[in-house]
């Protein structure tokens, strides 16, 4: 159901002049919250600042009943919008809206600035899925609802670990295995020679590769192939390819087998929550 607030009911009752923006308010999985409004300047509302930036939508629809509704936003960031130090359009790429919780409200003012009024919120959700083209970011966002989606049980019985390497279950801490290095002359947009410390083979295979400097910092790419002698394989492409002595800080995969959990690599054991010994399926003829 929508709310408003006794003075915005009377003023949509008797007033036929008054000025409609939209707020839009962005928070990534870090708690980091961006506001942003339709209108062609910054809005000051609640003590927050709500910087300009243009965006189009679909119409929301609310029903009765459990449907998961979902709002279409395409956002079209300038270059100076960032979302932490990286271009929107390059953070959303990296990754950095994933998860992000979407708070779309309606302001209406008697005269402009004038906000007392409150706002009408006209959906809330969660990012489920975004597109960046040259100009523009699309993001879909759902509905509370969507969590009713949930498979259950929630924990698969499989021989390979269920927990993500670096998560709460699995226990360790990203920041003690991350290695900083710097990129060698002849780097493309999928392969690159690092100069620094070298791993074993494989070592860092289902890794990721953050780029700390050069055209293309805040973006992360995952490591596919690696060959021990600091030769890594990216994918997806980068956007350009990373010139000498940029830097980048590289993380190890996890194969999430039992071998690899015990191994010397991550010695975590005690948190591996595969299930190496169930029977594997048969068939009979």
């Amino acid at each position: 159901m929508k709310t408003a607030s006794g003075a915005l009911q009377t003023l949509l009752a008797t007033s036929k002049s008054f000025t409609v923006t939209e707020l839009l308010t962005i928070t990534t999985i870090d708690a980091t919250v961006y506001r942003y409004t339709s209108a062609d300047v910054p809005v000051v509302y609640g003590g927050n600042t709500y910087g300009a930036l243009p965006f189009v939508r679909n119409a929301v629809r609310t029903v009765i009943g459990v449907e998961v509704a979902t709002l279409d936003l395409e956002l079209y960031p300038a270059s100076t919008d960032l979302l932490g130090t990286v271009s929107m359009s390059n953070a959303a790429v990296a990754g950095a809206l994933d998860g992000a919780t979407v708070v779309l409200d309606r302001l209406f003012m008697p005269t402009w600035g004038d906000t007392s009024l409150g706002t009408v919120n006209v959906f809330s959700g969660t990012v489920q899925d975004l597109a960046v083209s040259r100009s523009s970011v699309r993001v879909t966002v759902a509905a509370g609802t969507n969590r009713l989606n949930i498979n259950m049980p929630r924990n698969v019985y499989a021989p390979t670990c269920i927990h993500t390497l670096f998560d709460g279950g699995c226990g360790l801490t990203a920041s003690l295995f991350a290695l900083g290095v710097t990129v060698a002359a002849g780097a493309t947009t999928t392969q690159l020679t690092y100069t620094g410390t070298s791993r074993g083979t494989d070592y860092f295979v289902l890794g990721r590769a953050v780029f700390t400097s050069g055209p293309n910092v805040g973006l992360s790419r995952s490591i596919i192939a690696y060959d021990g002698a600091n030769l890594l394989t990216l994918a997806p492409p980068l956007p350009v390819a990373p010139a000498t002595g940029n830097g980048l800080t590289l993380y190890p995969g996890c194969k999430k087998t039992q071998a690899v959990c015990s191994s010397a690599k991550f010695s975590n054991l005690a948190n591996f929550r595969g299930m190496p010994y169930v029977p594997s399926a048969e068939t009979a003829y």
